[in-house]
């Protein structure tokens, strides 16, 4: 019956993650998992329990979910690269809209870890589990399923480092562009007001539509006093 168990569990993984990201569905499985755990006291519960943990590891269907987070963050890079070669006016709405993308990930990536906080306290109890001791089978089969769940974690905690070297560089690739772009339209304005202004007793007659004038304190050869 425990295996039936771990069979269904695995079959609505499947399905769920093969469509979309779901950690509310992850943590109630960690859950059952952890409740399950805490009285698998016997070493043929535990053999049990560990059975229905096995099943996930053949299609590592637990770390589909942070694989996917992965795979959106080599999107949202792959699309930045891609838009990189348009218009710097397109470029900083793309800018926009991947850190935006990023955002989300961060946010996903702290929902996932959520859903996986069960495990540690899985770990803590098969870490000393008194059935450790008594067979060498047993206790090999929980090394390898507390370095599954540890693989799990490390994988979470790889996709908040890359976002933290993937953010600034976007930020300091934003900040760099949209300088660039102040630049150049202060430069072709500043070129409009010497092509346009004229200067008549001693006042620069600026272009429509700049009405104003500047008094000039001379003769001399005139600049621009905004």
């Amino acid at each position: 019956m425990f295996t039936d168990f771990g069979f269904q569990v695995c079959d609505k993984i499947y399905h769920l993650i093969s469509q979309h990201f779901n950690p509310t569905f992850i943590e109630i499985t960690c859950a059952e998992l952890h409740e399950k755990l805490e009285v698998a006291a016997t070493e043929e519960q535990i053999k049990n329990w560990l059975t229905v943990v096995n099943l996930f590891k053949p299609q590592t269907l637990l770390l589909e979910q942070v694989n996917y987070l992965n795979q959106q963050i080599d999107r949202s890079v792959t699309a930045l690269s891609e838009k990189v070669k348009r218009h710097k006016e397109t470029l900083l709405v793309a800018l926009q809209e991947i850190e935006k993308q990023i955002d989300a990930i961060r946010q996903q990536n702290r929902e996932l870890r959520a859903a996986f906080r069960e495990t540690d306290l899985m770990n803590d109890i098969l870490i000393s589990h008194p059935v450790r001791d008594d067979s060498e089978e047993v206790d090999d089969l929980i090394s390898e399923a507390i370095s599954y769940f540890e693989g799990i974690h490390f994988r979470l905690a790889m996709v908040d480092s890359r976002i933290d070297k993937i953010q600034p560089k976007i930020k300091q690739f934003f900040a760099s562009l949209n300088r660039d772009i102040f630049n150049t339209k202060v430069e072709k304005f500043l070129y409009f007001l010497l092509e346009k202004s004229q200067i008549t007793d001693k006042q620069i007659q600026f272009p429509i539509p700049y009405n104003g004038t500047i008094q000039l304190a001379d003769p001399s050869p005139p600049s621009l006093l905004l």
